[in-house]
């Protein structure tokens, strides 16, 4: 999946899915999906489980825009902002964007 697939996304069913599978499993079960992608509480559990390995900032200027980044000691890269129509949207977004860039760091 590349950068520009996932910021075309829109919400619902497959984006769900996507988000439970890179992000939410750990142990590569399926634990069902929530509507990550239109639901503010289940979108704030892909906020708990991303801030477990990096940070989180969220703001609303004309719409919503969020990122995840990667605590760094030595350098602190700002990721991309994500904008979208939704809070649940933009944090799902940033969230793959996250994931992405951690892929591709362990290559």
């Amino acid at each position: 999946m590349t950068r520009e697939e996932i910021l075309k996304m829109e919400a619902g069913t497959d984006l769900d899915k996507t988000i439970t599978h890179k992000v939410i499993s750990d142990d590569g079960f399926w634990h069902g999906v929530k509507p990550y992608s239109t639901d503010i509480a289940a979108a704030w559990e892909v906020v708990e489980k991303m801030r477990s390995i990096s940070e989180f900032s969220f703001v609303w200027h004309r719409r919503p825009m969020a990122i995840f980044d990667k605590v760094n000691e030595e350098d602190k890269d700002l990721g991309d902002w994500v904008g979208a129509e939704t809070a649940p949207l933009a944090i799902c977004r940033a969230a793959l964007l996250a994931t992405l860039d951690q892929n591709h760091e362990s290559e």
